[in-house]
């Protein structure tokens, strides 16, 4: 007996003193249907559940092709596994988050949901996983002319010190630098252009990515933060865009526009400091 059980400020106290006692004068044999359907429902719980852990086998990450032909209850089950595997609690993932998760999986080829305890819901190149939220650090604003219209490159290297880079320019048939200052070789196809003298409008800058901007890449104009998406460039927040007054002339790891790269002309290298 505890002071408290008579007070019906109490839901407990609610339901057993008032709302059961009005339940057993309508259906006297209420407890105990209660009881069975309870049985029931938790016998047929655990069969869908076992559903779903033979196809999610306590991953996080699941193919997308395993998970869309499953029904709603098996698939509600199996996405409440993966979450629990990558949070290690269920805590927090309510109807509305699992609902959302359905839809953004059912329906869509990429996409991120974030979820209570800092987990993300994603879905992309053919698979959904929960994993740690990814928060963007913030994007670095930098921007340099390193090729002053009508000039000819000099060889020397150029830091961009806030996003931890360098750049240099020189002149193709020269030396070609293969090594930065801390000896890491930086020769690669991925970070070096050839642009043509005569393929250069205007200045050459360098500067951070920006909403909105676009290369024309195999007689398309395309846009830089699909490109950067589909090729999973990390970095991005620094990484670096050439441009000239015509726009965006060159991206690491992404190319060169349309008729600017040649034999001869301005090399262009970037590279990353060691940290």
């Amino acid at each position: 007996i505890d002071e408290t059980n008579a007070d019906t400020r109490y839901t407990r106290n609610l339901i057993r003193s008032e709302v059961i006692p009005l339940l057993r004068q309508v259906a006297p044999e209420c407890a105990k249907s209660a009881s069975s359907a309870s049985a029931i429902i938790r016998r047929d719980d655990e069969f869908i559940a076992s559903l779903a852990s033979d196809i999610v086998k306590g991953q996080t990450r699941v193919p997308l092709a395993d998970l869309r032909p499953l029904d709603d209850a098996v698939l509600s089950r199996a996405l409440l596994e993966m979450y629990t595997a990558a949070r290690g609690v269920r805590t927090d993932f309510g109807s509305v988050h699992l609902s959302d998760c359905i839809a953004l999986l059912r329906k869509s080829a990429r996409g991120e949901i974030c979820l209570p305890g800092a987990i993300s819901f994603l879905v992309s190149d053919g698979e959904a996983r929960f994993a740690p939220t990814v928060r963007e650090r913030k994007a670095v604003s930098f921007e340099r002319v390193v090729l002053a219209e009508g000039e000819r490159p000099t060889g020397a290297v150029m830091e961009i010190a806030e996003a931890g880079l360098a750049i240099l320019l020189a002149e193709s048939g020269g030396e070609t630098m293969e090594k930065n200052a801390d000896g890491i070789n930086i020769y690669k196809k991925s970070i070096y252009a050839t642009i043509g003298f005569d393929k250069i409008k205007g200045s050459i800058t360098v500067r951070e990515r920006r909403a909105g901007d676009t290369i024309i890449l195999g007689g398309m104009r395309r846009k830089l933060k699909k490109l950067i998406c589909d090729k999973k460039i990390a970095d991005r927040e620094t990484l670096p865009i050439i441009c000239d007054e015509d726009g965006v002339l060159f991206v690491p790891g992404i190319g060169t526009r349309d008729g600017a790269a040649a034999k001869d002309g301005v090399q262009i290298t970037v590279w990353r400091r060691s940290q």
